[in-house]
């Protein structure tokens, strides 16, 4: 889980300075090819690069997410046979997903009817 975190930083980073060199570089160009090949190629480098891991003789030069993220910020489990479960006053990542799909649902709906909205207006002017 914790290299699975690591890749969407590094991939997310990598979107960031790329769009940083797109608003520097090319915003006010005219040629779309060349923005459309530079976002293309962006994007995929963004995506491949995380993947690649370059090893140096100073390891501790360029330091991954993993050892700067300590492990103390996870909550603490513990297993024991003499209780049945957690207690009520605890914090579970399972009563938040409880209502997870109700909230899903409801986005949906919002933008479902914000959808038909604009089709009828859309009807009307044509």
């Amino acid at each position: 889980m914790n290299d699975y975190i690591n890749y969407l930083i590094e991939a997310n980073l990598g979107l960031a300075l790329l769009l940083l060199a797109y608003t520097i570089l090319l915003r006010k160009e005219t040629d779309f090819r060349a923005k459309r090949l530079f976002m293309l190629i962006g994007i995929f480098a963004s995506v491949l690069f995380p993947l690649l891991h370059l090893q140096s003789g100073n390891t501790e030069a360029i330091p991954s997410i993993s050892t700067l993220v300590s492990a103390y910020w996870l909550p603490e489990i513990t297993i024991s046979g003499n209780q049945p479960g957690l207690s009520p006053s605890a914090f579970t990542w399972s009563n938040v997903l409880i209502y997870l799909p109700y909230l899903y649902a409801f986005v949906l709906l919002f933008f479902l009817v914000r959808f038909l909205v604009q089709l009828i207006g859309l009807i009307r002017i044509i």
